[in-house]
């Protein structure tokens, strides 16, 4: 196991794009919340009080959601690059000429992209607790962590859903521009198209259903706090629709695990 890890990270340690994409979170994850900080402060928008949605326990969530963001971007943009690389620099025929099978090519993606989730996780937890030591008042350490262990747990999921997804189309399609493309079209747009078409068109079942969708289910791992917010927003529009956190993590689990069996059954018999 930690050799497989040890030759993921000799692969991609001096990588440009690994490195920009890692740093790039690593900046981004506390720039954000300051940015929107300052944004409240200028624009006209209905709340109570702005400082709540940065300290303790709302930053949490505030923290994840921003981070949601990032990950779909930077981790789903590795998560096709680590495999779409491979097979277009050929690094891949050599390591299997060389004596790694597929299975174990295969488990040390998947481990290191476990590994690369903790990691983000770890920062998440700690950069969160810094920043909201910073925003609060006479807040105690037991009152801070409040709900953290459920919401770190969510994140890493969150996190690594991305990461497997971006394989799982590098394994498909194993070109990097095509897999990137179809990426962020299916979760931008395509998703969505698909879903209307179905409930509407094709079903013509109730719109709940929309909710299990893979990327629907994995933005509401870490949503933005809509219920905080409309304790704090004096007009908020009506109705928003989410999974509970316990269904959210399950309907991920049970996708992540479809994405790895379809992507594992195409590696073990494609043509390398």
């Amino acid at each position: 196991m930690i050799r497989l890890i040890q030759l993921e990270w000799e692969k991609f340690k001096k990588n440009n794009v690994f490195r920009t994409m890692v740093i790039a979170y690593i900046f981004l994850l506390p720039a954000l919340i300051f940015s929107m900080e300052s944004i409240l402060d200028f624009i006209d928008f209905p709340l109570k009080s702005k400082s709540v949605f940065f300290e303790f326990p709302l930053i949490w969530k505030f923290m994840a959601y921003s981070g949601s963001w990032q990950a779909f971007f930077f981790f789903g943009f590795l998560g096709v690059y680590m495999v779409t690389s491979e097979f277009q620099n050929r690094t891949l025929r050599q390591n299997i000429l060389t004596g790694l099978n597929r299975s174990a090519f295969f488990g040390g993606k998947l481990l290191f992209a476990t590994l690369l989730s903790a990691l983000s996780t770890l920062y998440f937890v700690v950069i969160t607790l810094v920043l909201g030591y910073l925003k609060s008042k006479n807040v105690e350490f037991e009152s801070a962590t409040q709900g953290v262990t459920s919401l770190s747990f969510r994140y890493f999921l969150m996190t690594f859903s991305y990461l497997n997804f971006g394989m799982f189309l590098g394994y498909i399609l194993r070109k990097n521009g095509l897999a990137l493309l179809l990426y962020f079209t299916y979760i931008i747009f395509l998703e969505k198209i698909i879903r209307w078409w179905l409930q509407s068109k094709v079903l013509g079942v109730e719109d709940k259903y929309n909710l299990y969708y893979p990327m629907n289910v994995i933005n509401d791992l870490t949503p933005l706090p809509l219920k905080e917010m409309m304790k704090q927003v004096t007009s908020f529009p009506a109705q928003y629709h989410l999974l509970e956190p316990n269904l959210a993590v399950a309907l991920a689990l049970l996708w992540n695990v479809l994405f790895l069996v379809i992507a594992y059954t195409r590696f073990k018999k494609m043509d390398l």
